[in-house]
């Protein structure tokens, strides 16, 4: 597992806002965890489309979750949102 808020890179950290459009797809990833602190509020259009994903549990601070997100998922089986949720936007097909 990594389980962190920040990617090292070039000697500076950058705090993970997003993760971005197709990041993960098609993809062999089964389990997606955020660190307690984590600042992701938005997860891109087709992020893990077609990914072998199974679960995942969506940081706190999360807003936006776009199109077809986790389409064609078939191995996900667990999807939770923390209790204190600020998630607001849930596109279609997500």
């Amino acid at each position: 597992n990594y389980n962190t808020r920040s990617i090292p890179y070039k000697g500076r950290e950058y705090i993970v806002t997003s993760i971005s459009d197709r990041s993960f797809y098609n993809s062999n990833v089964q389990k997606v965890e955020f660190a307690i602190d984590s600042e992701v509020k938005k997860i891109g259009k087709n992020a893990f489309c077609s990914s072998t994903i199974e679960s995942i549990t969506l940081p706190p601070h999360l807003t936006e979750i776009d199109d077809y997100a986790f389409q064609n998922c078939s191995q996900l089986r667990s999807l939770i949102f923390e209790p204190n949720s600020s998630i607001d936007i849930i596109e279609k097909n997500a």
